[in-house]
Order: C-alpha cells, then structure tokens, then sequence
C-alpha cells in the first residue's frame, strides 16, 4: 500500500495522487493531520485523529509519500522495507530548498518535484510528477461568451509583499487592453476577498464562466517565489477554458510529458500580443481552442495517466 502524507493536504494533492493509484488498482491512501477549509471531507486526505491511529496505516505501507516538504514523525513504525518518498512542491521548498535537502535527502529514497523550477536544486533521485485533475468530476462547458469573458481569480492575498500569480502585471495589461475597441469583460477577484475564504467548488464555478483564464504571469526574477503554472491551470483546462500562464520549463516538458495546449506567456508584452490575438479570433476558433485544450488534460493529465507515471516512478525505486 502507498501511504501519502500530509500536515493539510493542500490543494488536494496528496488526495488526488492517491487517486490517481487507485483509479489505475494501485492501492493508496491519504492521510492529514489538519483538515483544508476550502475542500469538503471527500474532497482532500482522511484527517487521522492520533499517532497511535496513523501507525496503523504506516505499518502496512509499502511506501510512504511525506507530501509539501513536511516530515510527519513516523520513524518508529516503518518496516524496514519500506520505501521513503518526499513530494516538494510550492513555496516551502521554493525558499528554502537547501535546508528540506539537507533534512530529506539523508532519509529518502525518491523526491517527486511539482513545477520545473524546482527540479536541478539538489533533491535526491529527483522525479518530475506534475499534478493529476480529475477529469470524471470537472465537466467541460465549451463555447464563448458575447463579451468575451477572461478571468483571473488568484489563491492568495494580494498585497506589497505577496503577488504569488502576478496578479498586479496582470491588471496593468488588461488596463491597457481596455483603451482599445475589443470586446471583453474581465473578471478579477483574490480568494480573500470573500469571507469565508472561496470554496474549491465555488472557483471551479466561476472560472467556468470564463471563456479564457489566465492562471498565472509570476515573472519578478527577484523573487524566491518565482513559479510556473500549478493545478488551477489544469483544473481551468479540464473546463475547457483557453488557459494562459507563465511556464518556463516548457521544452523540458515537451520531452518528458509530450504536447502542451497552454498558452505561454512569461512576460507582460507576451501576454498582451496573446490577448490580443484572441481577442481577434472568431468564435468558433476560440472554441477549438478550448476543445483541444481540454483534450490535453485528459491524455495527460488525467488521474490515469499521473498515476501511471507515479507508478512507474515507485516501481524504480
């Protein structure tokens, strides 16, 4: 049994790997420690409720998945064949790379890497495994709006310190777009700014009212949370939307993973010529683009496919 773990299990991915496992009958479980306020039960890791509880479940592991560069203290009752994984993935390991290295690499025998930008920083036996999206669940809505609507609805608090998506770039160019005689409206709101905190389902719903959505444009070289695109693109893909983001590693992904219908843009004038571009295509076009991009996440990125790259991954270790 594959056994992930999680102090929350964020963005569900601990969850959706073992999702992935199971939907190819690789037997898998998610476990956390701290339950997600914006996902309900079914929709993230089984919360344990003590060590003696969570013991269990380690003793019948074949390998254990420490998921977003946390150690869960379970040394005590790993068998001695049991393989050790480490998932780093977002900001943790993003700014403090060398120090989870030099914690993890001592005591692991895989590191599975989320984003490209990630990889090459020292991991051991690193292994490129971008997230699953579960494509049974999230439905595609093809066809475009009259305005056509683009949308940006960022997961983090927007402020001097923190623009994570680059919401602030993105803004100015859609402020710039607006001087000109295309027809759009633009839709813009953080997670934060509802109260409570928008639901995963309540995202997923308003970027299904969007025709294109722009999922990321992280491109300040000085920050130590530079990033590419993370699960939200797949997931505004899986809704057949036409995705636009930054992604900086495109060519390494090219080889290891094959086609990609995201629309790249690493700096704000790509992103305005991509825009516009759109903007001045004819509807029916803008909908095969949102056909093929939906086709992409299923033969790529669907629970079938991550989960039998994973399993690939596990059966080399």
């Amino acid at each position: 049994m594959i056994v992930f773990l999680s102090k929350r299990d964020y963005a569900g991915m601990g969850h959706l790997l073992a999702k992935s496992l199971n939907k190819i009958g690789v037997k898998a479980i998610s476990l956390a420690s701290e339950a997600s306020v914006t996902r309900l039960p079914h929709e993230q890791s089984i919360i344990y409720n003590n060590q003696k509880e969570l013991n269990r479940y380690i003793k019948k592991a074949n390998v254990i998945v420490w998921m977003h560069s946390t150690i869960t203290p379970i040394r005590k009752a790993i068998n001695d064949k049991t393989k050790i994984v480490v998932f780093h993935g977002g900001s943790r390991y993003r700014r403090n790379f060398k120090k989870h290295n030099k914690a993890f690499n001592p005591i692991v025998d895989m590191s599975l890497i989320q984003t490209g930008e990630l990889l090459g920083l020292g991991a051991k036996n690193e292994r490129w495994l971008l997230p699953p999206v579960d494509t049974d669940f999230i439905k595609p809505l093809f066809g475009v709006n009259n305005p056509i609507i683009i949308g940006h609805y960022p997961s983090n608090k927007i402020n001097a310190e923190h623009d994570i998506k680059g919401s602030k770039t993105i803004n100015k160019v859609i402020k710039e777009l607006k001087k000109s005689s295309f027809n759009f409206e633009f839709r813009y709101k953080d997670a934060y700014a509802t109260t409570p905190r928008v639901s995963w389902k309540d995202n997923l719903k308003r970027m299904n009212d969007c025709d294109i959505y722009i999922e990321s444009m992280n491109i300040d070289s000085t920050s130590k949370n530079q990033h590419d695109w993370s699960v939200t693109a797949l997931e505004a893909a899986a809704l057949g939307k036409i995705v636009i983001t930054n992604f900086r590693n495109k060519e390494r992904y090219l080889k290891e993973y094959g086609e990609c219908k995201l629309l790249v843009a690493n700096n704000r004038k790509e992103l305005s010529r991509i825009l516009i571009e759109l903007l001045d295509t004819h509807y029916y076009d803008l909908e095969m683009i949102q056909k093929n991009t939906r086709e992409w996440v299923e033969n790529y990125h669907s629970l079938d496919s991550i989960g039998y790259r994973l399993k690939d991954f596990l059966n080399k270790i």
